[in-house]
């Protein structure tokens, strides 16, 4: 059921597999192991390092690369210069999300970062505990630049 749900969204959003909802935005970041679990949420809290207002945004890809869609129909937020957006796949009890994705399951996929800047957008992304107030455990997950790791 939940298939059929995405893939007429998918189809009422006029999106693919290779290209999420984020059209026209530049990819800056890419985010190994997101998930969005009963237990278990991605985060990423984005900063604005220039000194213009810039549009950032994060679409969700599943374990085989197919496009998640939000179900808010929210993935990106206008960041102030020095400002800071959180982005989740879901919300958190003890902390403010300004953009929930409102993700259905992704038991194992990734996430692009995107901006309308080219430089400027640091970012860093958490695994997080949702299932307690005070998450029992928070994990960092691995950025890298597009595709290319460090090493390569």
């Amino acid at each position: 059921m939940k298939k059929i749900v995405l893939a007429v969204l998918v189809s009422l959003l006029g999106v693919n597999a290779a290209q999420g909802q984020l059209v026209g935005l530049n990819h800056l970041w890419t985010v190994a192991g997101a998930m969005n679990t009963t237990n278990l949420g991605t985060f990423i809290a984005c900063t604005n390092s220039t000194t213009a207002n810039e549009t950032v945004g994060v679409d969700f890809y599943g374990p085989d690369g197919t496009y998640v869609p939000s179900l808010s129909l929210m993935n990106s937020a206008t960041v102030a210069p020095g400002g800071t957006v959180l982005f989740g796949t879901s919300g958190l009890s003890a902390v403010s999300v300004d953009v929930n994705y409102a993700a259905p399951l992704i038991s194992k996929g990734s996430a692009k970062i995107l901006s309308t800047s080219t430089k400027g957008i640091i970012c860093t992304a958490l695994l997080i505990d949702i299932s307690n107030a005070a998450p029992a455990s928070i994990a960092p997950l691995t950025i890298v630049k597009k595709t290319k790791q460090k090493g390569d």
